[in-house]
């Protein structure tokens, strides 16, 4: 996870190519228990495409994060 400012942006790592919605529950059960103060979290993956999980919730290469 990270901080700054009393803001949070939890990350989760997943093995797969192409996460699935479930990989990022525990990330979306951050966001509702934190509100505001987690605006969106990132799960990092293998895999090399971009997408949307969930609500607020983005699988992202770990390469285009690293």
């Amino acid at each position: 996870m990270l901080e700054r400012n009393g803001r949070f942006l939890p990350v989760g790592v997943s093995l797969a190519e192409r996460p699935l919605a479930r990989e990022g529950r525990a990330l979306g059960a951050f966001l509702e228990k934190m509100g505001p103060a987690a605006p969106g979290a990132v799960l990092l993956h293998v895999g090399p495409e971009t997408t949307r999980l969930a609500p607020g919730i983005w699988a992202v290469p770990w390469w285009r994060v690293l």
